[in-house]
């Protein structure tokens, strides 16, 4: 067993990590940007943007999914206005309805899914290179 655990372990260390979200980025424009997910795209408009914060207001249909994915040097708050949402990372999961909200430490992968239609806050601190400018 001991053995089968320290293969594990080598072989999670070469893993590489989940990418950034400019990545999934296919339309931008000043205030404005969608990212390719599962189904379609996820529209952000931009509320304020500066060096050390970013908000933005996003949308996602039901049934989508935006890819696992992290911010190497943000923090990151989702709040839910409307809708239903879940966020799942490697150690946990939150069903989130409108008021409740999660915060994502800087690094950490995780992926969202539309359980319904679903309008968030996203804020990043620092601002995050793949939020809307």
């Amino acid at each position: 067993m001991c053995e089968s655990l320290n293969i594990v372990r080598a072989l999670t260390e070469q893993l590489t990590g989940a990418p950034d979200l400019k990545t999934f980025e296919t339309f931008r424009t000043p205030g404005y940007t969608e990212h390719r997910v599962t189904n379609g795209t996820m529209k952000s408009h931009t509320i304020h943007t500066a060096d050390e914060v970013a908000i933005c207001k996003t949308y996602i249909k039901k049934g989508n999914t935006m890819e696992n994915h992290q911010h190497p040097g943000s923090v990151e708050l989702i709040i839910v206005i409307s809708g239903e949402i879940k966020v799942v990372t490697a150690t946990s999961i939150h069903n989130l309805k409108p008021e409740q909200y999660v915060k994502l430490d800087k690094g950490i992968n995780h992926y969202v899914h539309a359980v319904r239609d679903a309008c968030c806050m996203a804020i990043t601190i620092p601002r995050d290179d793949g939020f809307p400018e």
